[in-house]
């Protein structure tokens, strides 16, 4: 289970900005997410950032995997905080992640 930051902000100077240019690309990286998923420290809405924010972790990190983020619209931050929590739990739950999971995120981020 991804680590929480709880209330600590992260580096953002360490993160890539990442944002999926459409619903496809985006699903497409949410596969790949679940599939690593054991190589992922945390994966979450940092609300003060607006931002979703994936730590890949050491391990992915030394593989040359960078840290990434997604902007987020500032209206739509709850709502993909709310979305963001049901992928992880579905990922943790052994279940796949489905492209709706993906339209639906995918219209809380800011893509330019």
């Amino acid at each position: 289970m991804p680590k929480e930051w709880g209330t600590k902000v992260p580096n953002i100077s360490k993160f890539e900005r990442a944002a999926a240019p459409n619903h496809q690309e985006l699903f497409t990286n949410l596969k790949k997410l679940g599939e690593n998923w054991s190589y992922i420290s945390y994966c979450g809405v940092v609300k003060t950032l607006k931002g979703i924010f994936v730590d890949i972790g050491m391990a992915g990190n030394a593989a040359g995997n960078k840290d990434f983020y997604n902007p987020l619209k500032t209206s739509e931050v709850d709502k993909a905080d709310t979305l963001v929590k049901a992928i992880v739990a579905k990922v943790e739950a052994g279940k796949p992640i489905v492209e709706q999971d993906a339209i639906d995120l995918f219209t809380t981020m800011e893509t330019v």
